[in-house]
């Protein structure tokens, strides 16, 4: 249940910094404004951390590099998501972006990419997609 909290949250905030981060790039480029978006969230997170982490990096040494590429994922999120809501709006970018989360992270969690757990995907799953790519264009419908 907690875990539904999470996401639930994560879903509001996500909304949000799309928000905030579209109408800083009113201002500024795109490229400059994922940049402020991520000094910003680099400065909160130092701050969370010195208060709540527990300052021990030293594991980092043993994981697999491709995985501090999440940074890099970061950036181009937040610079695809502003120009995507720029040229269009932001419920059809956020219902684009969650039916292709679903899917690709369906595919992740099916093939164990990355070092996932294996989650067969099944008939369900795969009809449960196509209602969600149904609903985003009924969704779109004028």
């Amino acid at each position: 249940m907690i875990g539904i909290f999470f996401a639930f949250t994560a879903g509001v905030f996500i909304a949000m910094q799309n928000v905030c981060n579209t109408n800083i790039n009113k201002f500024v480029g795109t490229w400059e404004t994922t940049s402020i978006a991520h000094l910003v969230g680099l400065l909160f997170s130092l701050l969370m951390l010195l208060f709540f982490g527990n300052r021990n990096f030293a594991p980092l040494a043993g994981i697999n590099k491709l995985y501090l590429f999440g940074g890099v994922f970061g950036a181009l999120i937040v610079y695809t998501v502003v120009k995507s809501i720029s040229l269009s709006s932001v419920a059809l970018t956020m219902s684009i972006l969650v039916v292709t989360q679903l899917i690709i992270s369906a595919l992740i969690d099916h093939f164990g990419l990355f070092g996932m757990e294996q989650v067969t995907l099944n008939p369900t799953k795969i009809v449960g997609s196509i209602i969600m790519i149904a609903g985003v264009i009924v969704f779109q419908l004028k």
